[in-house]
C-alpha cells in the first residue's frame, strides 16, 4: 500500500503495483519506523547483510536488548574480535526474576501528576514493597496496565521531560533480560570479550581502507574522539524519524496533509480510540491506528497483550456505524 484516498463511500487504497482496493476501513498496523539502509554502508542494521568476520572489530550502537541479542548471536558464533557497545547513558537492562504483578488500583495513581512526582510515587511503592520481602518487578509490572492513562493525562511538556529524564531509566526495568542472557552478557563482560561505555554516536563513515571511522561524545569531554571499527551495528531501538523512516503509505499520509506527527514526533498523531488526526485535528474518516504505529497516543504499545487489548477495541469501534460516523 502506497497511498490511501478516502472519499465519501470509504477509502481506496493504492498499491504499488498499480491496483486500487476499496474499503469501508483501513487499520494501519505498519509497525515501528525503520531506519534506510546507510547509503555509504558505514553503518549495518541488526539481522541484515552479512556476519561480520570473525576478527573483527565490532561497535554496537545502543545498549538495550537488540544490542544484547546482537552480542549473543556473535559469540555463539565464535566471534573473536573486539566488541563494544556505546550509548549516551550506559544503562543495561535488567534481568527478569518471578514476581508476581502487584495489584494496583486507581485510587492513589499519580495521574496527571509530574513526572518527578510519579517517579517519587513509584520509588516509595519499590521501598515499601521490598520492605515486605517482594521485588520492584512487582511494581513495574503492576503498573503496566495503567502505563497509557498515565501517558494520556500527561501535556506535552511532561511527556517531553518524561523522554528527556525518565525514558532509559523505565525501558531497562520494563524490557527486562532471561536471567541465562544476563549471565552471559556479565561473564562476556568480566572476561573482556565485551566492553560497555557511555558516550553519543555522532555518525560514521567508512574510509578508504575499509575502515569506520566513529565520531564519539563520551559525558564531560571537552573534544570528541574519533575510533576505527571494521563493523558497526545500530542497535538504538524503535525512536526513529516517523515520517523519513514511516512506511510509504505514512509517508504519503504526511506528504499530502491528511495525517499529521505528535508534537514530540514519537508517531502519527491519533486520539483516544486511536483514529488518525488530520493536522486541524479532526479523525481521518475511516483510518485508524493500530501497534506501534499509534504509539504517540499510547506510548506502551508495543508488547503483545496492549496491541490485543487494542485490537479489540477497535474491532468494536469498526463494527459499530454509529461509532464510525462521529
Amino acid at each position: 500500500a502506497v497511498r490511501l484516498a478516502p472519499g465519501p463511500h470509504g477509502v481506496a487504497v493504492h498499491l504499488a503495483g498499480g491496483q486500487v482496493l476499496s474499503a469501508d476501513h483501513v487499520v494501519l498496523a505498519t509497525g515501528h519506523a525503520l531506519p534506510k539502509a546507510d547509503p555509504g554502508g558505514s553503518v549495518s542494521q541488526p539481522w541484515e547483510g552479512a556476519r561480520p568476520d570473525r576478527d573483527a572489530d565490532v561497535l554496537i550502537v545502543g545498549t538495550g536488548l537488540t544490542m544484547v541479542d546482537q552480542v549473543l548471536s556473535l559469540l555463539e558464533a565464535g566471534h573473536r574480535g573486539r566488541i563494544e557497545a556505546v550509548s549516551r547513558r550506559g544503562l543495561l537492562p535488567q534481568p527478569h526474576a518471578d514476581a508476581a504483578p502487584l495489584a494496583l488500583g486507581d485510587d492513589g495513581l499519580p495521574l496527571g501528576q509530574p513526572v518527578s512526582a510519579t517517579l517519587r510515587w513509584l520509588r516509595r511503592r519499590v521501598a515499601e514493597t521490598e520492605a515486605q520481602g517482594g521485588d520492584w518487578r512487582s511494581v513495574v509490572d503492576g503498573l503496566r496496565p495503567h502505563v497509557q492513562r498515565l501517558w494520556q493525562a500527561l501535556d506535552t511538556d511532561a511527556r517531553a521531560r518524561f523522554l528527556r529524564h525518565a525514558c532509559s531509566w523505565w525501558e531497562v526495568h520494563r524490557h527486562r533480560l532471561p536471567p541465562a542472557s544476563a549471565a552471559r552478557l556479565e561473564a562476556a563482560r568480566a572476561d573482556g570479550r565485551v566492553l560497555l561505555r557511555r558516550a553519543a554516536f555522532l555518525g560514521a563513515a567508512r574510509g578508504p581502507d575499509g575502515t569506520i571511522a566513529v565520531r564519539l561524545h563520551p559525558p564531560g569531554a571537552g573534544t570528541d574522539e574519533v575510533r576505527r571499527f571494521d563493523h558497526v551495528l545500530d542497535c538504538r531501538g524503535v525512536r526513529r524519524d516517523p515520517a523519513r523512516h514511516a512506511a510509504p503509505v505514512i509517508r504519503r499520509l504526511l506528504a499530502e496533509g491528511l495525517a499529521n506527527l505528535d508534537p514530540l514526533r514519537l508517531g502519527l498523531a491519533v486520539d483516544g480510540r486511536a483514529r488518525v488526526l488530520r493536522p486541524d485535528g479532526t479523525p481521518l474518516p475511516g483510518v485508524v491506528a493500530l501497534g506501534p504505529v499509534s504509539r504517540a497516543g499510547f506510548w506502551e504499545i508495543t508488547a503483545v497483550p496492549d496491541i490485543r487489548q487494542q485490537a479489540a477495541r477497535l474491532s468494536s469501534l469498526l463494527l459499530d456505524p454509529a461509532e464510525c460516523s462521529e
